[in-house]
């Protein structure tokens, strides 16, 4: 009854703005960036169509050795995070430099796969069935809260940072392909140790559930199993 996570980050450039003016923008009451943290819910799937081999194969937790431990039941989660920028530059004619700065960063952060497997090997109704599926809940319920979590952690250290450029505190910048790369960089530098750390906990806390002492309790449950 193990949980497998995958993550993986993307990072997606969207949204340019040019314009022709004065050097330096004007501070205004909006010059901050506007910041988004976007998750749709987890695709959530119940499967059946695995026995406890196959689903024991998938498994990625090696016990000690002389351990015999089968898993009738595994949570497959994938996450992804997404970021989108949008930016402006002011190049005044005849100058060698842009004026850069961000007007919305966009963060999508969400599971894309949520697999909840249960062994064929169990009939739907069954005692085991039903054990082994409130388990693997127990791990989806873990993922989501975590999720939950970090999209604040994320949205706070985004809206708190003075790294981003903003219109009243712009980058000054040779050329915009500059002023992309040291804006996605910054970016890059908040959110990413949020996702990481974000990994490390969502593993640390499903590790608490899945305990032979747990397992033990759980098989306790259902007469003779």
């Amino acid at each position: 009854m193990r949980l497998l996570m995958n993550q993986v980050l993307k990072i997606v450039w969207m949204g340019l703005a040019l314009s022709a003016g004065p050097l330096l923008a004007q501070t205004t009451t909006s010059s901050k960036p506007s910041i988004e943290i976007i998750s749709a819910p987890a695709p959530l799937q119940i499967l059946h169509d695995h026995d406890t081999a196959q689903i024991t194969a998938m498994r990625h937790v090696h016990y000690p050795t002389g351990w015999h431990i089968h898993s009738p039941g595994i949570t497959v989660a994938e996450s992804e995070m997404k970021t989108d920028y949008q930016m402006e530059f002011r190049h005044r004619e005849g100058s060698s430099v842009y004026t850069v700065w961000a007007t919305t960063v966009t963060v999508v952060f969400e599971y894309t796969r949520m697999d909840v497997y249960v062994s064929s090997q169990y009939g739907e109704g069954s005692c085991e069935y039903s054990q082994i599926l409130a388990h693997e809940m127990q791990h989806v319920a873990i993922n989501e809260k975590a999720l939950d979590q970090y999209k604040t952690m994320i949205t706070n250290a985004l809206r708190s940072s003075t790294r981003i450029p903003s219109r009243a505190h712009p980058l000054i910048v040779r050329s915009q392909e500059e002023g992309r790369s040291i804006v996605s960089q910054r970016v890059l530098a908040i959110v990413n140790p949020y996702f990481q750390r974000f990994h490390q906990s969502t593993e640390m806390a499903n590790a608490k559930i899945d305990t032979i002492s747990n397992y033990r309790r759980i098989q306790a449950k259902c007469h003779g199993w």
